[in-house]
């Protein structure tokens, strides 16, 4: 029994106190996009927040490839409407994606929150890829895959 409560102590110890390391940030690529990604505490205290952010590379100046940048205009338009996209002052392409925890937090928990965000966003994100092209920075032929 006195192993048991040790084991126990041991156990509580041992685990990670997430409140203490907040705000979290790390920077990690799926599916060949950088995403960089933030968890904060909610203003009410009550949920963290998950803020991802997918660097989707540079849209071409029009000096570039005029026609080129025209399509991507036109493709990824609607997206830039809803707000799903945003194009910064140099031209970078960014897709912010935010996800709330209503819950405690546990690598595990904060790691399923992540993928199963990033795969609501698959689509979208297989959207933008494919209006990019070649011109996206981590473009990889599927042809000579």
């Amino acid at each position: 029994m006195e192993k048991i409560e040790q084991f126990k102590k041991s156990f509580v110890s041992s685990q990670s106190d997430y409140e203490a390391l907040l705000p979290l940030r790390y920077d990690f690529t799926y599916d060949t996009i950088p995403i960089a990604c933030e968890i904060l505490k909610d203003c009410s205290g009550n949920s963290y927040n998950i803020h991802l952010e997918a660097d989707l590379g540079f849209l071409p100046y029009s000096a570039e490839n005029k026609l080129h940048r025209a399509q991507i205009l036109k493709e990824l338009g609607p997206l830039m409407v809803q707000g799903k996209i945003t194009i910064d002052h140099h031209c970078q392409l960014h897709m912010p994606i935010k996800t709330v925890l209503g819950q405690e937090i546990s690598a595990k928990i904060i790691m399923e929150a992540i993928l199963y965000t990033l795969l609501d966003t698959r689509k979208i994100l297989e959207q933008i890829k494919s209006a990019l092209g070649k011109s996206h920075p981590n473009y990889i032929s599927r042809k000579s895959a």
